[in-house]
């Protein structure tokens, strides 16, 4: 099984592949553009150290609560479609 990295690394060289900007793949993938350089030269132990040099993620995840009381309500009054 391919890693997240090895499938991101594949994407991003197929949008290249495409002619798409290194700026909109770095904005689309939510990294730097050195690290779309890093994945497009295919240096492992580079990518590494600049995926290492990457700040973790430790905010809370967002409140869904509110959305998950109006599920009943919705359910028994579907919207028609048009």
């Amino acid at each position: 099984m391919e890693t997240f990295t090895a499938l991101m690394a594949a994407e991003l060289r197929r949008r290249a592949a495409n002619g798409e900007p290194k700026t909109t793949r770095a904005r689309d993938f939510r990294i730097s553009r050195a690290t779309v350089y890093a994945y497009l030269r295919d240096n492992a132990a580079e990518l590494e150290q600049v995926l290492a040099a990457l700040p973790g993620d430790d905010r809370p995840l967002p409140s869904v609560e509110k959305y998950d009381a109006l599920l009943p309500s919705r359910a028994s009054d579907p919207q028609p479609v048009e």
